[in-house]
């Protein structure tokens, strides 16, 4: 019993997959308010926008963790997930294939909190055209026809017949999150409006509920589905009941105005600018440390040193590669920005609403595994 309690008191600080779930809304969201406001931009702009928003920064990380992967490799701990990553000597081929940043491959290899940016990547490139889709219709249905997608795409990603194919069908089911945020954009006036509406109270209760449904109800949903026997069928229906929980939470941080002055304290405002080479980062840094200094440290107190050191790291990673890269990309194709683009596009999230200041900030360095 004590142990159970223990378990619930610690989700919200391991709780990995909500936060994913909540950093591909975030994404819809925020690169569908340009395509709304009516600045929409060339395919080729916003794609050049996003590579070098993502790609380099990442090049950065992935080199760190072939290295320490090539110096630093094997069992050092008896966790299995730890233990997947740094497994042995260096393969090429895999080392090609991050590189590249294509195909499908084993992401746990050198950084395995990158699985979820394959899946971002992906969907940047076809983000463009699902919002302009999603645009032309009503709200509800296509919530319905991305729930159903979704669900129907999580059941057969894991199935052992799907091989290769299952990252892509992956890829479809986690698109659909995108979708959620594109409609949480346009339905924002509408949302916001009902949510100052409630009470005191009610907003204090949206806010809990919002909360619970996010940090445990995939959990929930989960252990109820291995009890019942039908693990497979509850794998998407639970990420649902967490995004969910994911739309409450940020319909709440841009109408509260004590969420929102959280949000945009000064420490947060710091973490949020750089919590993307924080995701990329993290999980390098603890591997090092954990190959280096264990047993002769206790796990407590490197996984305390791994915190700082990250946070040191991810410094220097966000004002020596992220801004320079990202600034070099706006300054690419600021000549070909037009006022006929393909379709509905955005621009990157720096530049995308002041929005992200008091919501991605907080959220997006959420996106560790």
């Amino acid at each position: 019993m004590t142990d159970r309690v223990v378990n619930h008191l610690l989700t919200p600080f391991c709780a990995g997959p909500q936060a994913v779930t909540l950093f591909f809304i975030l994404s819809g969201f925020v690169l569908s308010l340009p395509a709304l406001n009516s600045r929409a931009q060339t395919y080729t702009t916003f794609v050049v926008r996003r590579i070098f928003r993502i790609y380099f920064p990442y090049l950065f990380a992935i080199t760190l963790g072939i290295l320490g992967a090539a110096f630093f490799h094997g069992t050092v701990t008896g966790s299995d997930w730890f233990n997947s990553s740094w497994t042995g000597p260096l393969q090429w081929r895999l080392v090609a294939y991050h590189v590249l940043f294509v195909g499908v491959y084993n992401t746990m290899e050198f950084d395995n909190s990158i699985w979820s940016l394959v899946h971002e990547m992906r969907v940047s490139l076809i983000f463009p055209f699902l919002c302009a889709f999603v645009l032309r219709f009503r709200s509800v249905p296509v919530l319905i026809g991305a729930l159903l997608l979704s669900v129907a795409s999580s059941m057969v990603w894991i199935m052992p017949w799907t091989g290769p194919v299952s990252s892509y069908i992956e890829t479809a089911h986690y698109a659909m999150f995108f979708v959620v945020g594109i409609l949480i954009a346009r339905e924002l006036p509408s949302l916001s409006s009902r949510f100052k509406q409630l009470s005191h109270r009610a907003r204090m209760l949206f806010v809990a509920v919002a909360l619970t449904c996010f940090v445990y109800g995939q959990h929930a949903i989960l252990t109820f589905a291995l009890q019942s026997g039908h693990p497979i069928e509850a794998v998407g229906i639970a990420e649902w009941i967490t995004a969910l929980g994911a739309a409450g939470l940020i319909i709440a941080s841009l109408n509260a105005d004590s969420i929102r002055r959280v949000l945009l304290l000064p420490l947060i405002q710091s973490l949020g600018k750089m919590s993307y080479s924080i995701y990329l980062l993290h999980m390098i840094v603890m591997l090092f440390l954990v190959h280096t200094l264990y047993p002769r440290m206790p796990l407590l107190v490197i996984f305390a040193t791994s915190f700082a050191c990250t946070l040191a790291l991810s410094w220097i990673c966000y004002t020596k590669i992220e801004v320079p890269f990202n600034t070099l990309g706006h300054r690419l194709t600021r000549r070909s920005m037009s006022p006929d683009p393909i379709g509905p596009t955005a621009v990157s999230r720096e530049n995308a609403c002041g929005i992200e200041e008091e919501v991605v900030t907080a959220s997006e360095s959420a996106n560790q595994n």
